[in-house]
């Protein structure tokens, strides 16, 4: 079965075209403060614990590493329990893909899908089948710069060209978390999305008797 892009679809292809050339042309060669607002980049990080879980920092494969290497990425995974978390945040175009180009390289099947709305912002939930065991996994993901939270590929990818085309690009994260118990990568990826303490934050005064 071909896939056909339907018309708001097609216009988001046709921006996202329109900012890769504008980003050939010279623009991803800049150093990432001056392709505009981009200190997401500096700010996004996977925290210590999650949901209540400490966490342990996992390897990067070499291909994630080689990406991670660009100026305009940021890229780490982290383990909160069973859960596998990973984040990737970037200001350009090169990491932009829906999660299923991921899975399907290394052998998951999406065999359904789902989303929640939640106070921070549209969560989306897959379920996979891994063609090779037969293992079932489950991959709650969402995207943001920050500010927003969403679900929709297409929505992140309309955003982020037009910063791009407007000349204030904005860099995104894509946060992922995979489980076999939904309800573990759920409540990790919710725990993510709380945004961290503030470091100067003092703690509350003690009553005394």
């Amino acid at each position: 079965m071909t896939w056909r892009p339907r018309g708001w679809q097609l216009i988001i292809l046709l921006l996202w075209g329109a900012a890769l050339t504008r980003t050939s042309a010279g623009l991803s060669a800049q150093a990432p403060t001056a392709l505009g607002d981009v200190s997401l980049l500096s700010r996004a990080r996977l925290p210590a614990a999650a949901a209540g879980l400490p966490g342990r920092t996992l390897p990067l494969s070499p291909t994630e590493a080689l990406l991670a290497a660009s100026p305009t990425v940021r890229l780490e995974r982290r383990a909160y329990g069973s859960s596998r978390a990973a984040r990737i945040t970037s200001a350009g175009f090169r990491e932009l893909h829906p999660p299923e180009v991921c899975l399907s390289a290394a052998g998951y099947e999406v065999v359904a899908r789902g989303q929640e709305h939640h106070a921070h912002g549209c969560v989306g939930h897959l379920t996979l089948h891994h063609r090779r065991d037969g293992a079932l996994a489950h991959l709650y993901f969402t995207y943001t710069d920050g500010a927003t939270v969403t679900c929709s590929f297409w929505r992140r990818a309309g955003l982020a060209a037009w910063g791009l085309l407007s000349g204030h690009p904005v860099a995104w994260s894509a946060l992922e978390v995979m489980d076999s118990d939904p309800g573990r990568a759920r409540s990790v990826l919710l725990s993510l999305l709380e945004p961290p303490p503030p470091h100067n934050q003092s703690p509350p005064p003690r009553r005394t008797p």
